[in-house]
């Protein structure tokens, strides 16, 4: 089957695949509701004289094959950022790549932890290389391997830091990485989410978190500029209404100015539930899929973002710096959470990124667990959770407020609901939906939400393949 085909959405996920359709000779047309193409990672958040993403501004899970296909000569100002725990007490705790540094670093508060480190780090990511083949490749695990898999669906990742560690400190600098997915680090199969982390590769380091020159609108740039080489037609200030569909597949999209636009497939990098639900009639979509999607995940993460006069002495050292209580309050504050209140006991994840301009600093801090909708709406709860983040900072960082010149916040993003289960179903489930000729491309397509591009690579080769396979 031949013709033309659409990506939904421009933001990193729907670039990649865009461009790789195009490169493999097919017509394509690229559609993105926004002014500007980059979704999370465009520049439209006001603070003070410029715009920043909405998304993080670290990178864990870019696709290095997808880096070296489309030839993205990216540069980065931190290629392994360490993890810095700060403490109410004591010099903050760092834990760098070097594990004989991080002994070091431990050795005063617990020469157990300290020469337990390099055997867990070492066999943790060998088998989070092992999980590889079945996230990536589809492959198979050797049977060591499939019996770690089998004790870690079935283990909660706060007993399993807690059973291999005893310096709350170095458990507390954890907790930020604990609430990944949305899922309390309480619930069965959550370890599952540090070998995901522990999977991934960046600067061709594994498990390194990295900062690019410029910012992630630099990626975005890149790869505009690749999607428009390869031939990729790109429609800015262009919604979607609905998905033309006769029940059973997709023939097209309806925009929101009634154009009809036809397509061989289609291929949405927005979220399971708007592509399936606010796109199609009411139970096209299954209603088994429909209940499962009927609501997003209740727990998030929001964003604070603060300018700075100068930068503070504490974050001299580049670094995801990471204020957080002790482990064992994790899964109390996600359970308040999921209340739709704000827990007491947040986490902070914290990075200060030069502006080259006045002001000089910028403090983007990510903020775990926070409800996706609280009782109320976010109109006052926003205002109490940036004064608690205010209120934390001041605690390590005597006269911070004074530093602040401006603000902003970015609620928690909707996604589609998040399991384990639906982590380790194989690829094609993740990316295929319930009609023809549809398939998603962006996070629902990833096991864990993340920029990667990696699923718009793989979708792409899928829809290549179905379109051959289907003939003229």
């Amino acid at each position: 089957m031949s013709g033309p085909l659409v990506v939904i959405g421009a933001g990193l996920h729907g670039l990649v695949a865009a461009t790789y359709l195009a490169r493999a000779g097919h017509s394509v047309t690229l559609l993105e509701e926004a002014a500007v193409p980059g979704g999370m990672c465009a520049n439209r958040v006001p603070i003070s004289n410029f715009a920043v993403p909405p998304g993080p501004h670290l990178f864990t899970a870019l696709d290095p094959r997808m880096i070296k296909d489309l030839n993205l000569n990216l540069a980065f100002v931190a290629r392994d950022l360490p993890l810095v725990g700060l403490r109410a007490e004591g010099q903050p705790l760092l834990l760098p790549r070097d594990v004989h540094d991080v002994k070091r670093h431990l050795a005063s508060l617990s020469q157990r932890d300290g020469m337990r480190f390099a055997a867990f780090r070492r066999e943790h990511f060998a088998f989070a290389r092992a999980m590889r083949a079945l996230w990536w490749e589809e492959g198979t695990l050797d049977e060591p391997a499939r019996s770690t898999l089998r004790r870690m669906q079935v283990t909660s990742a706060a007993a399993w830091l807690d059973g291999a560690f005893e310096s709350e400190s170095l458990l507390a600098a954890f907790s930020f990485d604990v609430l990944a997915g949305g899922l309390s680090p309480a619930a069965a199969g959550s370890a599952l989410l540090f070998t995901w982390r522990a999977a991934q590769e960046m600067c061709g380091l594994q498990g390194a978190v990295a900062i690019p020159a410029g910012g992630p609108s630099q990626l975005i740039a890149a790869l505009v500029r690749t999607a428009e080489s390869a031939g990729v037609t790109l429609r800015c200030d262009t919604p979607v209404r609905a998905l033309d569909s006769d029940g059973e597949s997709v023939r097209g999209v309806v925009l929101a100015n009634g154009e009809v636009l036809a397509a061989a497939a289609v291929l949405s990098s927005l979220s399971r539930r708007q592509t399936l639900i606010d796109f199609l009639p009411p139970g096209t979509a299954g209603f088994a899929t429909t209940r499962r999607l009927a609501k997003p995940q209740s727990c998030g993460e929001a964003k604070v973002l603060l300018t700075l006069s100068a930068l503070p002495k504490v974050f001299e050292q580049p670094g995801r710096y990471v204020i957080a209580e002790k482990l064992e309050t994790a899964a109390g504050a996600h359970a308040v959470a999921r209340t739709g209140e704000i827990p007491a006991d947040l986490a902070l994840e914290i990075v200060a990124l030069p502006t080259g301009g006045i002001p000089p600093v910028l403090l983007s801090i990510l903020v775990r667990p926070v409800p996706v909708e609280p009782v109320g709406g976010w109109k006052d709860h926003a205002t109490r959770l940036v004064q608690t983040v205010l209120h934390r900072l001041e605690l390590h960082i005597p006269q911070f407020t004074g530093l602040v010149s401006g603000l902003a916040f970015v609620p928690p993003k909707h996604r589609d609901p998040f399991s384990i289960a639906a982590m380790m179903s194989p690829r094609r489930t993740r990316i295929e939906t319930p009609l023809k000729r549809l398939y998603l491309c962006g996070e629902a397509a990833e096991p864990v939400p993340c920029l990667s591009g990696r699923a718009a690579r793989i979708a792409a080769a899928m829809v290549a393949a179905d379109l051959k396979e289907a003939g003229p």
